[in-house]
């Protein structure tokens, strides 16, 4: 977690926020990483920067991801 948050520390708190928002609509490789994996090291720099949206954000992105996944199942 600590390299990942090193990894996020030149992006602005808007950057991020922005990829929460859209990571979940993206086609993810499963072979690197899951797509909540992702969500959650973004939410988690997020919130340690004390970002009051960041709770709303993350959860809205989960339902993203999953209503994607359930639709793809369906198809």
């Amino acid at each position: 977690m600590q390299a990942q948050a090193t990894a996020h520390s030149g992006t602005t708190t808007r950057e991020l926020l922005r990829e929460l928002r859209f990571q979940s609509t993206r086609q993810a490789d499963p072979a690197t990483s899951l797509p909540e994996s992702n969500l959650w090291q973004i939410y988690c720099v997020v919130r340690n920067r004390g970002e009051a949206r960041a709770d709303s954000v993350f959860l809205g992105a989960l339902k993203s991801l999953h209503r994607r996944r359930s639709e793809e199942a369906c198809s």
